[in-house]
């Protein structure tokens, strides 16, 4: 593939940068959900999520350092008000259970920050 037929098939260096993070997110999340196990208590689901990344960051250091702490790629993840990152959105979703079956009166911005630093660098 030569350099002019691989900037054809993308509008720009920004245009494959966001396609390859979005394409790397999203495999990443189809993993997480694979993993994650069908148990019903969304805490234990959230801790479930939890030791999926630690283990991605064990196994893959160089595409979760990217995905996670990649300033480059911040605003990619909360662009026009739209997440693009599906693993923080499932995360989203996991804690708005929690906080259904465990009522706390934090918000969910901050039980998210209190959940540890796995989403250390994504925007909440």
């Amino acid at each position: 593939m030569t350099t002019g037929s691989f900037y054809k098939h993308f509008d720009s260096k920004d245009d494959l940068f966001r396609t390859v993070t979005a394409t790397l997110s999203e495999r990443l999340s189809q993993q997480a959900r694979q993993t994650a196990t069908k148990e019903k208590d969304p805490l234990v689901q959230l801790i479930d999520l939890g030791e999926f990344i630690i283990i991605q960051f064990k196994k893959q250091p160089n595409l979760m350092g990217f995905l996670f702490f990649n300033n480059s790629i911040l605003d990619l993840y909360q662009h026009n008000g739209t997440s693009h990152f599906p693993l923080l959105d499932d995360t989203h979703q996991l804690i708005k259970k929690i906080m259904a079956v465990y009522p706390t009166h934090d918000s969910e911005k901050n039980y998210l920050s209190k959940s540890g630093p796995l989403f250390k660098g994504t925007p909440c």
